[in-house]
């Protein structure tokens, strides 16, 4: 999976042409980290839709939800809320509530399915999941490749669009390469296209509706499990996913 990213949100930023972009990736990431300092705060409203082929079988997810991001005294805090249904084989369907909150490097991540709740702090594991609003490009330069592709638009906002693909192989079917579409106006993105490790398109997610330097409660991230939620060993996520 690729790091730092799975469905998550890595930032950047794009534009409206049929030509390649004439920025090059250095002037993508040292404009994205302008932007990134002139914003402390910013929220978004966030959709999903994926479609996957599991030996042989066919899983259906939609999701919908918020995402929160704030700045303060250089440390990234970080939180979505997402509620998600998911149409199984031999399951049937399946509604999750998924919030995922973290404080730097700290994350607690908390669950909601099958009538449990359930937490997991600090997992080593991405949760496929997530969404939030950073600006993590420059992280991804270390084991990925990189490709500045040509200028596009996304709902009339011009946005830059980058490939990205992991420089080995992470033994993982799905979730291989991913399109970021982010927008020239705020750095962050407005659109992810998730494929395989075969480019076939998975899935994307939708963020709209940016509002930057807004009032935000900070208890949004506490990351104190609450006392309904039964914690989990952080190992187990890849078997609940």
């Amino acid at each position: 999976m690729i790091k730092k990213t799975g469905i998550l949100v890595a930032i950047l930023f794009m534009a409206i042409s049929m030509s390649v972009s004439a920025a090059t990736l250095d002037e993508i990431l040292a404009e994205g980290k302008e932007k990134m300092d002139a914003i402390n705060s910013a929220t978004s409203d966030v959709t999903m839709a994926f479609r996957v082929e599991i030996e042989g079988q066919i899983m259906e997810m939609n999701g919908s939800g918020k995402t929160y991001y704030m700045k303060e005294n250089d440390t990234e805090y970080t939180r979505s809320d997402m509620s998600i249904n998911m149409e199984i084989p031999g399951m049937g369907e399946m509604a999750q509530k998924m919030t995922n909150i973290a404080e730097g490097d700290k994350q607690l991540l908390l669950m909601e399915m099958m009538g449990m709740k359930m937490a997991m702090k600090d997992q080593d594991e991405e949760n496929p999941y997530d969404v939030h609003l950073t600006n993590h490009l420059a992280d991804l330069v270390d084991d990925n490749i990189l490709t500045v592709m040509d200028d596009s638009a996304v709902e009339d906002q011009s946005v830059y669009v980058i490939k990205v693909v992991p420089k080995v192989d992470t033994n993982d079917e799905m979730y291989g390469v991913q399109l970021l579409y982010i927008s020239k106006d705020t750095g962050f993105p407005v659109k992810i296209e998730i494929m395989d490790d075969k480019e076939v398109k998975l899935g994307e997610i939708n963020i709209q509706n940016i509002k930057t330097n807004v009032d935000i409660e900070k208890s949004l991230f506490d990351l104190t499990i609450p006392e309904d939620h039964m914690e989990i060993d952080p190992g187990s996520l890849s078997g609940m996913m």
